[in-house]
């Protein structure tokens, strides 16, 4: 769906919110810093609860850098994203759970 359309929220059934997600993580693996920006906002406190549940107790305080992470990733367009294989919510989550296990294998928290 183009950024110029105008529907309201109210409008826009549950498939078509999640094609506007992929459609937001499509332009932000290609370091659009609008699509970024909006998903930071829009979903950052969720990712970043994902993060601290991904990485188990006692390395909360690493999620914010795998977040940080995963958004550089993104703008630096180091990131591939498919929505004809995965939705964006799920990929999200895959993207968190391989920049933790490499936190993770790095060794103990500084």
């Amino acid at each position: 769906m183009e950024r110029n359309t105008r529907r309201k929220l109210s409008e826009l059934t549950e498939v078509e919110l999640l094609d506007e997600l992929d459609d937001l993580v499509v332009h932000a693996v290609r370091g659009d810093r609008f699509a970024l920006t909006v998903l930071s906002v829009g979903l950052g406190p969720v990712i970043l609860d994902e993060a601290r549940t991904v990485l188990g107790p006692g390395r909360e305080d690493d999620a914010g850098g795998i977040v940080a992470e995963l958004f550089m990733g993104m703008l630096r367009g180091d990131l591939s994203f498919a929505p004809d294989a995965v939705h964006a919510g799920p990929w999200l989550g895959a993207q968190l759970h391989i920049l933790a296990a490499r936190r993770l294998l790095s060794g103990p928290s500084q």
